[in-house]
């Protein structure tokens, strides 16, 4: 699923080119596919949906994109481990793709374990437009360092940036 940009300007949320991001949504849940690509494709996000880790694997050979949004629960490969060998893979090529990790799971243990895994950030679901957008369109250093915040998140969402 492609979703393009629709013509609509910036008063209907369409964000500028420049900050319009390829998006990667792992996600096998239909509903939860559409949420997040109605929110997204009304920004100008450019979304491809796959519903497996696997899946998410071979676009990824084949495609680039700048941020994944990756279900942990998945049939036949989940988030976590199709996250662990994509950090592999980039290892010998030294790029970095944002993954977002997107769980019903909220305990501080699941965000730890999204983390551990290679996941840049963690959001829970049900998604909240206003951290999904700020997963997908904040600005962020293109590999994780020791210096950076463990989840840039973890800051937004406790300063109530809820919808």
């Amino acid at each position: 699923i492609g979703a393009a940009a629709t013509g609509k300007g910036p008063a209907q949320g369409l964000l500028p080119a420049p900050l319009r991001r390829k998006v990667l949504l792992a996600e096998d849940n239909v509903v939860n596919q559409r949420v997040a690509v109605g929110l997204l494709a009304k920004r100008g996000h450019d979304v491809t949906v796959v519903a497996t880790g696997k899946e998410a694997l071979e676009r990824l050979e084949r495609d680039r994109f700048d941020v994944v949004l990756m279900d942990v629960q998945m049939p036949e490969m989940g988030g976590l481990e199709a996250t662990g060998i994509i950090r592999r893979r980039e290892a010998a090529t030294g790029r970095h793709v944002w993954i977002v990790a997107m769980t019903a799971h909220t305990m501080q243990g699941d965000r730890d374990e999204c983390l551990k895994a290679g996941m840049d950030t963690y959001i829970a679901k049900p998604v909240d437009p206003a951290l999904l957008f700020a997963a997908v369109e904040q600005e962020r250093p293109a590999r994780r360092s020791a210096a950076a915040p463990e989840d840039p998140l973890t800051e937004f969402a406790a300063e109530g940036h809820r919808s």
